[in-house]
Formats: C-alpha cells, structure tokens, sequence
C-alpha cells in the first residue's frame, strides 16, 4: 500500500488514509471503526497501520507459556521432511523465550517424539544433552533418503 502512494504521488495525510481505508475493505473497515480511534485520528495513516499492525500480530501478545504448550503438540506430519518440520518447530520456538541451548534441547525432544524411524528415535535418545541439531538433522534426512530409496526399489 505504501508503495502504491508512493507511486501514484498520493502526499496528503487525509487521501492517504482514504485510500488505505478503501484498501482494507469491509473487514478492515470494521476494525477500524470499531478501534475507539477518532474521526480525526483515523485520517491519519500512521494511526490507521498501528491499529492494523496490532491486531495482524495477535500471537506477540500470547503468553510465552501458551506458545510453549502450542510446540509441545507439534507433531511431524506424515508428508513433511524434517527439515519443514525443525522449520515449524524453529517459528515457533521463536515466541517461547527459549536459550539456546534450550530451543535445541526441545527440537530434539520433539524429533524423537513425532519421528516416524524407530532407529532414528533409539540413536537420538541416547545422545547426551548438547548434541548438536546439524547431527539431528543430518541424520534424520539420511533416514528419508533411505526410506525414498526403498520405495523406489520396491516399484522397480
């Protein structure tokens, strides 16, 4: 949106915030209505994206322990590689207010919880604590590629 004013030259405050109000459509519309911000205030662009940008981003306002629980219930799904699923984890972990170290502890905990390779799940739990999440993940993509592999011989 910005871009677009920037590019049609729209430089007045009033226009601008007409222009982003017909943007948003009827949904923004009502969130802007209903935001308590004045007929005044809601000509003004800057307060029409904070309103918006607040209520986009509710999850910052979850609690860390709430997002904590939500990772705990992260399963891998049968169609997704480990790497898409450290990626999810990796977001999510993100607004725990985890350390480090710990957001790879949890990682790995939640590899062997939802891995679909009992091996994989035998070997990592008998890693000791600290091992690194490259290994985990190293190994776990070994583990598909043999797995694709296999399903190719088995067509053969």
């Amino acid at each position: 949106m910005e871009l677009y004013l920037e590019d049609t030259k729209v430089k007045d405050e009033a226009k601008q915030a007409t222009k982003i109000k017909i943007a948003v459509g009827d949904e923004g519309m009502r969130r802007l209505l209903s935001s308590g911000l004045t007929t005044a205030q809601l000509k003004v662009p800057t307060n029409i994206w904070n309103l918006l940008e607040e209520q986009l981003d509710a999850s910052v306002k979850i609690n860390f322990r709430v997002h904590r629980l939500e990772l705990s219930h992260m399963l891998q799904k049968p169609e997704e590689n480990i790497t898409d699923y450290i990626s999810r984890l990796r977001e999510k972990a993100d607004k725990c207010e985890f350390s480090k170290d710990e957001v790879n502890e949890r990682l790995i905990e939640m590899i062997i919880l939802s891995t679909p390779f009992e091996d994989l799940r035998k070997e990592l739990l008998a890693k000791p604590k600290g091992h690194s999440i490259t290994d985990v993940l190293q190994k776990g993509r070994e583990y598909e590629a043999i797995k694709t592999s296999q399903a190719t011989l088995k067509t053969l």
